[in-house]
């Protein structure tokens, strides 16, 4: 079948899927589309099913939806089309018999009429309770019947269990029965549960059994509040109470899609107002039983009182506390509440001059205005308004007051104003705010809520240069540690932290709180959060974890933790090596490779016995492990090794064979740190060199490498590697593995890359690969044009004098070969070192004059 045909095919199933009747339209339409796209959907065998299924989620009859889902055993399409059919009957008849009964009376009798009633209170009693019995028993007859029905079978209840179209006919009869006014009545009874022919009948609530069948049982429901009623107006005549008919209203509820419409209720001749809302108790109730009117009256009573309470304060002249201050109350309580635009429309009002003149008195209103203002401020809209006023300006001497709730309104409303402006937020500073925040935690470090606000300002003025100068003078180190060894909770934690974080970018404050003993308080803090698993600690874990590790980068205050190894950060590091959670693995190998940044450090390291707990994490992570511990972890043992004493131990523990698992990874990042601590651990020893370049799966593993595209740093750092071995060894087997390997084409390479270092080291190593073994490099020499590109780099006028003296070298290696002195005559090399005798370096230049006279003599 054509790729187009399954697509069409595909398109139609997922239409068939989305079919649904739509409104007005009639079943057996609706059966006939859902038959002809279901023939070209190609269902085959599944297409009657398919149509039946899609009956049972696409039909918008409630009943034969509910039946469908609810049927124990599925019916056949068959069988479901001929119950649509039955029930068409069925309904029809039931219109018919509601025809010949007449509309019908909802009008009561006078009261004159209803005192000559006494005696037919029983009646009336026993026929309301006839009436309602079968509701007191979900739906089902009396247990202690027996009735039996025409095929003789019984229902575990005593009922007969009936085919379904016999149940619904029986269930929607009209049972004839005098009402209150002598009118005929429907059937109220509850009808049996519909059931499939062979499924067995299960008893179910009155209600749903009337609500699953859309018969007259259905409209008999609207009739049920008034013979309610009738009866309550007939006990009240008889207990000599009278109803005030002019005062009563009905507020009909029904959810259903056609709500069924009935004449009024008239009580005493009078007919009762239909209203589609009601008060109760205070609460406006409606028709669709939500609180939408409820909620929008009391909204409009709020704006009314807010607006009075606005136009009070506008034209007040003089500043009388007795005045100002229930209309302040009312202007606070629709802010409290969250009124819609309440805080608009108090910034629209023209009140903030007045609240600034009163912040500006120091009246006794001050506390209660900087609480309207900070409310005001939560909404970004008006804090424009309130700078342009100048709240800001009155509003930071009271930050010296010694009323904590003023200090609290105050820092609320300031740090709301000025959030995310940095004009502002400057101008504070400038003010002296910041020495005030760090007296106030200091005063008073119990008020958690003054602190927090204190927290949150320092929190949002930390990034600012000017605010690390200002606080780089005072001891908030001390202040924050405190607060964090009292933090009730992650949040007040993880506001410190970013706080601590922000400043210990500045070296100044990196030492000032290495020697308040900040990395030391995180450390405790990590210690009692382990083990945890709420989401909240261990995020606090990452955050002062990656806060001491940054810590580190200042060499004064790296060394203060380290201790000489004794230090309680460095032990608690060490532990994080070990631990199972794999952000405290990275920051330990982190802060390790911090640690190992000068050369007594990292002995004093290797005498402690940190690599076996390095190469163990590494061990860990090498499948599908974690790459940032990987490169960590490599990052340590690469600064480990600079030392030369510490690379003959590390040797010794075979960390290169240890570290050599990771040679199977694919991840740049880990494999640019592999080559860069095995080329460390290669310079300066020999036997190293010789062991690794003998190598053939790290040679092959190398050559790879070479032929990175995708990453440069990669492919850098294996060509430098190969040219230490080569530099290291200066081996024959060595030399002889490169050159098996082909790696003399990259050396060659890597001669004319832009960085020096890597032309130097690339010149050095091919000099002495030619001085072991000449022989096997000609032909590699030859096809990479070695000669020509030597010949450029004497000549180029702005090459760097150390890479035109390492190709002097590999020239004077290259003129012991009688094949390669021809060579070297041949691109007319002596040209180039004529011009070199004349060089500014006199080093240069007579390196050239001895070359050159050696190619003459041979010539």
């Amino acid at each position: 079948m054509h790729a187009r045909t399954f697509y069409t095919i595909y398109r139609r199933r997922g239409k068939f899927m989305c079919l649904s009747q739509q409104t007005g339209e009639s079943f057996p339409s609706f059966l006939e589309r859902l038959h002809s796209l279901a023939k070209k959907c190609r269902f085959g065998v599944l297409e009657d099913g398919m149509v039946r299924d899609k009956l049972a989620h696409g039909t918008s009859d409630i009943w034969l939806r509910y039946m469908l889902m609810t049927a124990k055993v599925p019916p056949s399409l068959e069988e479901v089309l001929a119950l649509v059919e039955q029930r068409e009957s069925v309904i029809q008849h039931e219109l018919v018999a509601k025809a010949s009964v007449g509309p019908t009376t909802c009008d009561f009798p006078p009261r004159a009429e209803v005192r000559g009633l006494t005696g037919q209170r029983d009646a009336v009693t026993a026929q309301w309770s006839t009436e309602t019995v079968s509701a007191g028993n979900n739906g089902q007859e009396p247990v202690s019947e027996d009735v039996t029905g025409e095929d003789g079978v019984k229902s575990p209840g005593g009922e007969q269990r009936q085919p379904f179209v016999e149940a619904a006919q029986r269930a929607s009869e009209p049972r004839q029965a005098d009402g209150p006014g002598g009118e005929q009545q429907p059937n109220m009874a509850t009808t049996r549960q519909n059931t499939w022919p062979g499924e067995e009948q299960q008893p179910r609530d009155a209600v749903t059994a009337q609500q699953s069948t859309n018969t007259e049982s259905t409209g008999s429901i609207s009739e049920e509040p008034r013979r309610v009623i009738s009866d309550f107006i007939i006990w009240c005549e008889l207990n000599h109470l009278h109803i005030n008919s002019s005062k009563r209203k009905e507020m009909v509820v029904d959810f259903r899609r056609k709500p069924s419409t009935s004449a009024l209720v008239n009580i005493h001749g009078l007919d009762i107002e239909v209203v589609d809302t009601y008060k109760f108790l205070g609460v406006l109730l409606n028709n669709k039983l939500d609180w939408t009117d409820n909620t929008q009256a009391l909204n409009k009573k709020g704006q009314n009182s807010l607006s009075e309470a606005l136009k009070a304060i506008s034209v007040s002249t003089e500043l009388i506390e007795e005045e100002l201050k229930p209309h302040l109350d009312t202007v606070l309580a629709a802010l409290l509440e969250k009124k819609k635009d309440a805080a608009v429309e108090v910034a629209k009002s023209g009140i903030l001059l007045t609240m600034a003149q009163v912040l500006r008195r120091k009246s006794p209103l001050s506390c209660q205005v900087a609480l309207v203002v900070a409310e005001m401020a939560r909404e970004a809209s008006v804090r424009e308004p309130c700078i342009e006023a100048g709240l800001v300006k009155v509003l930071v001497p009271h930050l010296n007051s010694d009323n904590q709730e003023m200090l609290l309104n105050t820092g609320r409303a300031i740090g709301r104003i000025c959030f995310d402006n940095s004009y502002q937020q400057d101008q504070l500073v400038q003010n002296g705010v910041i020495p005030r925040l760090v007296s106030i935690m200091k005063e008073y470090p119990e008020n958690d809520p003054l602190v927090n606000v204190c927290l949150l300002a320092l929190c949002n003025l930390a990034d600012m240069d000017s605010a690390r100068e200002a606080l780089a003078e005072l001891d908030v180190a001390g202040v924050l540690t405190v607060q964090l060894k009292r933090a009730p909770d992650a949040e007040r934690r993880h506001v410190i932290l970013e706080i601590l974080g922000s400043l210990g970018e500045s070296d100044t404050l990196k030492l000032q709180f290495a020697e308040s003993g900040v990395p030391e308080v995180l450390s405790e803090m990590i210690r009692g959060l382990q083990g945890g698993s709420d989401p909240h600690d261990l995020c606090s874990i990452k955050i002062a974890s990656n806060l001491i590790v940054s810590l580190l980068l200042g060499d004064e205050s790296m060394q203060k933790c380290f201790g000489e190894g004794s230090g309680l950060v460095y032990q608690d590091v060490l532990s994080w090596l070990q631990s199972s959670n794999t952000q405290l693995q990275l920051s330990g190998a982190l802060a390790i490779a911090n640690f190992a940044r000068n050369d007594s450090n990292c002995v004093k390291m290797l005498d402690l016995g940190v690599v076996p707990h390095i190469l163990t994490l590494l061990e860990q992570h090498v499948d599908e492990g974690d790459v940032s511990v990987q490169h960590a972890g490599l990052s340590a043992l690469r600064n480990l090794a600079i030392p030369a004493t510490n690379k003959v131990r590390m040797l010794e523990d075979g960390v290169t064979e240890r570290i050599k698992a990771l040679l199977r990874s694919d991840m740049p990042p880990v494999q640019f740190k592999l080559l860069g601590t095995l080329r460390m651990m290669v310079d300066g020893q020999e036997e190293a060199a010789l062991l690794l370049g003998k190598d053939a799966m790290l040679l092959a593993r190398i050559m790879e490498w070479c032929e990175a595209k995708d990453h440069a740093g990669v492919r850098g750092e294996a060509s430098r590697l190969l040219a230490a071995l080569i530099r290291h060894s200066r081996s024959p087997e060595v030399v002889h593995a490169v050159a098996k390997a082909d790696g003399v084409r990259h050396l060659i390479s890597m001669a004319t890359s832009e960085h020096v270092i890597m032309q130097n080291e690339a010149l050095v190593a091919l000099a002495i690969a030619c001085a072991i073994d000449i022989e096997s490099m000609k032909d590699p020499f030859r096809e990479a044009e070695l000669l020509p590109t030597l010949k450029t780099m004497l000549e180029d006028p702005v090459g760097a004098v150390e890479v035109k003296f390492s190709a002097l070298g590999l020239i004077c290696s290259l003129a012991n070969s009688s094949v390669m002195k021809e060579d070297l005559n041949s691109v007319n090399m002596k040209e180039s070192l004529t011009k070199l005798k004349d060089h500014n370096s006199s080093k240069l230049a007579s390196q050239a004059s001895s070359l050159l006279a050696i190619l003459c003599d041979s010539s």
